[in-house]
């Protein structure tokens, strides 16, 4: 069995591969983490999610510029940057401010 996690689901899988360990008829061979956010210093970034959603909403377009920056490599299509970044752009703060506290 694989056990396969991507941005916050690494987080998930983690939890769910140590939760497995416990359990003799499943056995994980594997546990793929792909773009994992589970630094320190990333939690710490996380905190900008305790501010007013207001304030959010305004720094949404720049928040949304350097998920780009980190997510996309400079030669990803444009079309599919442009994508994403309206995706992001049209997430509520509220879902996001919930979502990462």
């Amino acid at each position: 069995t694989v056990l396969v996690g991507h941005s916050y689901g690494t987080l998930l899988a983690f939890q769910v591969h140590q939760r497995l360990k416990e359990d003799t008829s499943v056995h994980v061979e594997r546990l793929v983490l792909l773009g994992s956010a589970l630094s320190a210093a990333s939690r710490a970034a996380m905190a900008v999610f305790y501010l007013p959603e207001f304030l959010l909403s305004r720094m949404q377009p720049a928040m949304t510029d350097g998920f780009i920056a980190a997510a996309f490599h400079p030669s990803a299509p444009s079309e599919l940057v442009e994508r994403e970044r309206g995706f992001a752009n049209a997430n509520p703060m509220g879902m996001c401010k919930a979502f990462y506290r």
